[in-house]
Parts: structure tokens; sequence; C-alpha cells
């Protein structure tokens, strides 16, 4: 009898850094731009939802930010993604502040289709986590994936990608990087209310009401011209 294992898990936390695949045939790697649309799409889809009150036993949220793609944050994740190993990276402060880090991993002793897993539905099963989450500032390991998708200040995420076989079992990796990183100890995930953005100093997204986006800067310069005048040569 041949017994085939199919086994997916998730895990969170803040980070990055990345050396090459550890011990293992790197077979995949990468995020394709319809990937990088689905990964928005969905993050920001379900903020909305808990931003308008629309999840139950989760307040709505004032100020939740609409997410944006980061090529800094994509480059960490994919870089760790093609480490080939499902723990959290060491480092997780960049120059503009610490990120956030979500995993999921898939494997199989058995090649994986193409059609086993994708980011949407790695990132509905972090969301998932709600079902046991409890509103407040405790942060959770078991929920940790849920209160860092709907942390509000976190506005953007760059995800990174592999598949690799190591010698057993034939592997899906995801990894998505958040910044400015939430679950920090003590403090709530969004401030709880209706939408109000513009009691934070943020615009309403033009794509998702419910979501807030950074207003733009507008920056005025004012030329002052010296007047000249024409004087028509004279005629004799």
């Amino acid at each position: 009898m041949i017994i085939i294992f199919k086994i997916a898990i998730i895990v969170t936390i803040f980070s990055t850094n990345a050396i090459a695949c550890r011990n293992a045939q790197l077979t995949k790697t990468g995020v394709t731009e319809q990937e990088k649309y689905e990964i928005l799409e969905t993050h920001n889809r379900l903020r909305q939802s808990v931003a308008m009150g629309q999840v139950r036993g989760q307040p709505g949220a004032e100020n939740m930010m609409e997410m944006k793609w980061d090529t800094e944050l994509a480059s960490k994740a994919q870089q760790w993604a093609s480490e080939c190993t499902f723990e959290h990276d060491p480092s997780r402060y960049l120059n503009r502040f610490t990120m956030g880090q979500n995993l999921a991993i898939m494997w199989s002793t058995e090649p994986l289709g193409a059609d086993e897993g994708d980011f949407p539905s790695r990132i509905q099963n972090w969301f998932n986590e709600v079902n046991a989450y409890n509103w407040g500032a405790s942060w959770s390991p078991k929920t940790g994936h849920y209160s860092q998708l709907v942390w509000g200040e976190t506005n953007l995420v760059g995800c990174g990608y592999s598949e690799y076989y190591d010698g057993y079992k034939y592997n899906k990796l995801w990894v998505c990087n958040y910044g400015p990183g939430g679950n920090v100890v003590g403090v709530d995930p969004y401030s709880t209310g209706s939408p109000a953005c513009q009691n934070f100093g943020l615009s309403t997204s033009s794509r998702y009401p419910g979501l807030c986006t950074k207003t733009p800067t507008i920056q005025t310069f004012t030329y002052n011209i010296p007047q000249q005048t024409y004087n028509p040569p004279q005629q004799s």
C-alpha cells in the first residue's frame, strides 16, 4: 500500500534575511503579475469586510489602510522563500519599519499539481483564524496570521513563492511580508468604529470604500517673474 501525505501548515511573526535553498532542489520560484493582483485583492477585500463591521464578533475599523504592493518587501519575501525552509527569518528590521511575516506550506510525498494551493487560499486560511480570535491587544500564536492581516496601520505587502524537493517530499512555500509590521503586544490591531479616514488625516480609498489611503502631499511653488517694459525703437 502506498500512503500519500498532503499537509498544509501556516505560521506568523515578524521578519528577513536569506541565503539559498538549504539541502533541497529548488524547482520553481517567483510571483506573477496576476498573483500580485490576487494577493492585493484578497487582502483588501478581507480587510474591508472587517472595517465595514461585516465579520461576526469583530468590531469595525476607523483607520484600516488599503494595502499596496511593495517591491522591497516582495524581494525579501522571495529571498526567504528561495531558502526552502519553513521557519521565520531572524531579521525583521528595515530602514523604514519593522516588518511582519506570514508563512504557509503544503507538502506531499508525491508531486503536487499546479492547481493545489494558491495565494488566495493561503490568505483566506490566515484570515479564518478570526474564528478563534478574541478582540483585543493580547497577541496569540494561534491567531497571529489573522491579527497581522487586519492590522490597521499596515499598508504595504510583498510576497514570495517557491517549490522544492527535499529528498523526501515535494513542497510549496508561500511567504508574505508586511509593513509596518503588526502584532505589537499591548496595542489593538486598529481603532474601532465605522470607517473615518478623515479623522486620521487619510483619504478614503477609491476602490475599497471601507479602507483608507494616505493623502498625497501637494506642494505649491510661487515664481515671481520680473516685468519687462518694451520700448520700440525711435524712427528718425
